[in-house]
């Protein structure tokens, strides 16, 4: 989904259609500070 995105955000797109969802950069960023947070505590 993250890649998905920065690949449309490259292209100049706010947003992009994954599995049927429309991602913006608010998941992205709550993405990241999960997989950040999955990380830190060993998961």
């Amino acid at each position: 989904m993250i890649g998905a995105f920065r690949d449309a955000e490259a292209s100049g797109s706010a947003a992009v259609d994954f599995e049927g969802q429309n991602i913006d950069i608010a998941h992205v960023k709550t993405a990241e500070g999960v997989i950040e947070l999955a990380e830190a505590i060993g998961l």
